[in-house]
């Protein structure tokens, strides 16, 4: 079967998380190598922020938001609302720009947090340096 669009539903449900992450990459991989477009159902912001490229967020059987993720995890905690658990990264970036950090929230993925703090603790040295 050659499908132009794959729909898979909580694809990780029960697994490890090295088992998640085999599973997606491979999904990952499926997608660029054949080019076709995946739907993924899950309920682990984790996952949909990491692995998807838009967002689409159902409320009573309508469809509430549709954007990229940059977008819809941009708005960090307004998305609880929708009974949606935020990924903890953009938990952790909320809790410290309330805390007055001068830092980006539009994180999503443990990389991008890692980059952001490494960038902002190079600006805050340079700051006490007078650079």
């Amino acid at each position: 079967m050659k499908p132009e669009i794959l729909i898979l539903d909580e694809p990780t449900a029960g697994l490890d998380p090295a088992s998640k992450k085999e599973i997606l990459e491979r999904i990952r991989k499926y997608q660029e190598d054949r080019k076709v477009t995946i739907i993924i159902v899950s309920h682990d912001a984790d996952i949909v922020a990491a692995y998807t490229k838009k967002v689409l967020i159902l409320e009573n059987g309508r469809i509430a938001k549709y954007d990229t993720v940059d977008k819809i995890f941009s708005e960090g905690e307004s998305l609880e609302q929708f009974g949606i658990e935020i990924p903890k990264i953009v938990k952790i970036f909320c809790e410290l720009k309330k805390k007055g950090l001068e830092l980006n929230t539009n994180i999503y993925t443990v990389e991008q947090g890692k980059e952001e703090i490494v960038s902002a603790i190079t600006l805050l040295k340079n700051k006490k340096k007078g650079v």
